[in-house]
């Protein structure tokens, strides 16, 4: 029993762990979207150009997308590769 109850905080434990870790990426995440974002206005606010202007809005907007759909995936894996750690885990016990 006691050891039942070991594994179960040592799971907890782990999920914890992944949940902060992934809370940690996405904090990360946005705060880097949130600097490009900056980065785009102040450089539109400093450009008189229109033709210029729009060209590189559309350079920074893509790579604001880009970051952003980057950041996403890696949390995605982070998650597919907790779930494997699990899986192998679980068989480990079984056997």
């Amino acid at each position: 029993m006691v050891d039942r109850h070991a594994g179960r905080i040592a799971a907890s434990s782990r999920k914890t762990l992944r949940a902060r870790s992934a809370i940690q990426i996405d904090r990360a995440a946005k705060r880097y979207f949130d600097t490009l974002l900056f980065e785009l206005a102040k450089h539109l606010d400093d450009t008189c150009s229109t033709r210029f202007t729009r060209g590189d809005a559309h350079i920074l907007l893509n790579k604001v997308l880009y970051e952003r759909s980057n950041a996403n995936r890696k949390q995605d894996f982070s998650s597919a590769n907790s779930f494997i750690a699990r899986e192998k885990m679980v068989q480990t016990v079984l056997n």
